[in-house]
């Protein structure tokens, strides 16, 4: 008997361990900006507690239970204004974005499956310019020098998208 209860609770330790699922994603944006941050959900699950922290601090967080999300001011009240969180997918958005929010943040979904998912995001606060004789091709670099996972490129002139680029490692 003493055996199976010891079987059954590395069983356990063994599930905790591997049983989170985990995703890094690197994001680039420009200051002034917004970002979502997407938990790549839907819907948030019944009963699911969700978690967003910026480096060691919580800042905000949803109990499914009550639907009301709540968003905390940050370290040094760098957030204040800016969170807003999306009560069906638990996603974040940063409004009005500073090289101050440059960092990693992570969520952390706690539902019948754990999913940690986490973001390093970097914020530009400098736009270079390149002048072309109409007809002439331009080469527009993106300073990029890793690639991560399904990280994105998003081409824009002025407000208008004209390409996102999806890349694979």
């Amino acid at each position: 008997m003493r055996n199976n209860t010891f079987l059954f609770g590395v069983l356990l330790l063994v599930n905790g361990v591997f049983g989170v699922e985990a995703d890094e994603v690197s994001v680039s944006v420009m200051e002034g900006d917004y970002l979502t941050l997407n938990t790549d959900i839907t819907e948030v699950p019944r009963d699911s507690k969700i978690i967003w922290k910026f480096g060691d601090e919580i800042i905000a967080r949803m109990n499914e239970a009550d639907g009301h999300p709540s968003t905390y001011d940050g370290p040094g009240a760098i957030f204040k204004d800016r969170l807003k969180l999306d009560r069906q997918t638990g996603s974040l958005t940063i409004t009005n974005i500073r090289t101050e929010h440059i960092g990693h943040y992570s969520v952390d979904i706690k539902s019948i499956d754990a999913k940690l998912k986490t973001f390093q995001v970097t914020v530009h606060d400098d736009v270079q310019s390149v002048s072309v004789m109409e007809g002439d091709s331009v080469t527009l670099h993106t300073g990029v020098t890793e690639v991560k996972g399904d990280d994105q490129i998003l081409w824009k002139f002025e407000d208008q998208v004209i390409r996102i680029d999806r890349l694979t490692c």
